[in-house]
Parts: structure tokens; C-alpha cells; sequence
């Protein structure tokens, strides 16, 4: 995997878009290459003390334009980045290649906005686990399967 590092456009946004991601580990991969590069003596430091900087006060992700499928591994690999990864409010996953989301989102309690457009999701059944976000204000599907099905807007 090609050295690429996430862009920290703001302080609370975590950018992984177009980074050509296929599984969710690549990620971790991606934030250890960008440590490497950066700053030499804090690899040592993780090296030696088995510790991990991790990003703080990270409220939006984005991950689209990638080719990532499956998400059940999100909080996890997460978890390696972000001091809690349970904050975030804002993530675009759309452009992907995402056919269901299943529990991977439930412990994202405090996501309020959703991008998923331009993905593979094509039943209701897929996104149902969204109905348990209760602060979930905004969802994109357009440019999914699922758009085909009669009461898709309803």
C-alpha cells in the first residue's frame, strides 16, 4: 500500500477520501505511515513504549471515493485513530462500494448526518439498524439500488 496519510482539513475532521481503501485496516496502516513520516522520534516512542497518538476531538469523517465494502470492522479500526470514536456526528461513506450496513454503526450514538450515496445498498433490510441512531437527522441514499423500490422516499 502506497504511503498516504489522512488530511486533517479542520480540527475535528478526519479525511480519508480518495485513498483508493479497500478493507477498513488500511487505515490504521495509512495513520502508522503518516507517524512514520512525520516525526521519527515519536515512532521510537511507540515502538518502546507500545503506546499509540491518537487523534483527539475528531467529530467528522470522511471515507468516500474509496472501494471499501464491507463496514463491520468501522469502531474498531476507528478505535486505533480517534480517542472515541463514538463522537462522531459526521461521516460520508458514500462512493463506495458499501451493500449493507448491519450493527457496524451502532456505536455511533451521536452521528446526526450520514452520507451513504453512491453505494450498493439495495433492500431495507440493510439500512433498518439506522432507525436505532436516534440523532440521526440526515441520510443520503440516492444512487443506490435501493432508490429503484417503490416506497423508497416514503
Amino acid at each position: 500500500m502506497p504511503s498516504i496519510t489522512p488530511i486533517l482539513l479542520h480540527p475535528h475532521t478526519l479525511d480519508y477520501t480518495f485513498m483508493n481503501i479497500t478493507k477498513l485496516e488500511d487505515i490504521i496502516k495509512l495513520d502508522e505511515s503518516e507517524e512514520d513520516s512525520n516525526n521519527p522520534s515519536n515512532l521510537s516512542l511507540i515502538e518502546n513504549q507500545n503506546i499509540r497518538l491518537k487523534h483527539s476531538g475528531i467529530t467528522t469523517l470522511r471515507m468516500s471515493y474509496n472501494r471499501i465494502c464491507d463496514l463491520a470492522s468501522l469502531h474498531s479500526c476507528l478505535s486505533h485513530l480517534i480517542t472515541d470514536p463514538s463522537r462522531l456526528q459526521w461521516m460520508d461513506l458514500s462512493n463506495n462500494m458499501i451493500c449493507k450496513i448491519g450493527c457496524s454503526l451502532e456505536n455511533f450514538k451521536h452521528l446526526s448526518v450520514l452520507y451513504m450515496h453512491a453505494n450498493d445498498i439495495k433492500s431495507f433490510n440493510s439500512i433498518k439498524p439506522l432507525s436505532d441512531l436516534d440523532k440521526l437527522s440526515s441520510l443520503t441514499l440516492h444512487g443506490n439500488p435501493i432508490e429503484e423500490h417503490k416506497f423508497y422516499r416514503n
